[in-house]
Parts: C-alpha cells; sequence; structure tokens
C-alpha cells in the first residue's frame, strides 16, 4: 500500500513572501492523516515553493518511514515534469532543487516513490494549499503559532 503525500508552495507575489506545505495519508480513508507540516521559506518564486515542499515530505518521510512506498501528488507541473525527467530543467536553483529531491528519493528507495501531477482541485492539495496561506498569514501577520 501506498502512502500518499500532497505537496504545494505558496507566495504573495512572484517572487515573494513564501511557503511550502506538505500533508501524508496512509490509506484512502479522508482521516488517515497521519502528517503534516508547513513552514516560511522568506521570498522565492511560486515554483521554488513548491520545490520546497516536495523536499520537507520527501526529508520526513526518510526520516519517519524511509521503507514506506508513497505517491507523492502536487499541482506544479512544472515540478513534477523537471523531476521526472519530461521537462528539460535549465534554472540554476531548480536543478540544485531537483538534485535534493534526487538525493531523497535515492535514500528512499527509487522504486518506492512516484511522483504525479494533479489539479489544484485535489483535497489533499486543498489542505496543502490552506496550511500554505496559513503560514503566511501568521508570519506577515506577527501572529503566533497556534
Amino acid at each position: 500500500m501506498y502512502s500518499r503525500i500532497y505537496t504545494d508552495g505558496a507566495c504573495r507575489g512572484n517572487p515573494g513572501d513564501s511557503a511550502w506545505a506538505y500533508v501524508r495519508f496512509d490509506s484512502f480513508d479522508a482521516f488517515s492523516r497521519v502528517m503534516q507540516d508547513s513552514g516560511y521559506i522568506g521570498v522565492a518564486t511560486n515554483n521554488e515553493a513548491e520545490y520546497w515542499g516536495i523536499i520537507h515530505a520527501l526529508r520526513s518521510l526518510a526520516e519517519h518511514d524511509p521503507r514506506k512506498n508513497v505517491a507523492l501528488y502536487s499541482d506544479s507541473q512544472v515540478a513534477i515534469r523537471q523531476i521526472t525527467g519530461e521537462s528539460v530543467c535549465t534554472c540554476r536553483t531548480h536543478l540544485r532543487l531537483r538534485e535534493l529531491i534526487a538525493d531523497l528519493v535515492q535514500q528512499i528507495g527509487h522504486e518506492r516513490v512516484r511522483f504525479c501531477h494533479v489539479r489544484r482541485t485535489e483535497p489533499g492539495v486543498q489542505i496543502a494549499d490552506r496550511l500554505c496561506n496559513q503560514t503566511l498569514d501568521r508570519v506577515l501577520t506577527g501572529t503566533p503559532w497556534q
């Protein structure tokens, strides 16, 4: 069985203040959320924020459950196509981030990780998007974490 991880990145302006998020489910039950996290990047592009969501999701998996099969879903067609090699990547920043992802995938095992592009209307992506925006709202308004 695969864990399902949904990732997202968001920014206010492009480039602008940016955040990443992921949410992990271990079954097809909507209430099986196992783990979620989000964080503030600083000023970055939307594509960079999308990459950081994927990186943090894979880091968490490598740290907590490296033998788990995972299907990682993102609404970023750019990131998924560059990571899987479907599109040529020439941006130095994206190349560096893609290398981090390749290292994490190698740690987990290539055969255990699938990357999938989904629409932003996918419920898991919407949860990750809300987490990104909550993070940005807290950081930009100075509101303490609850």
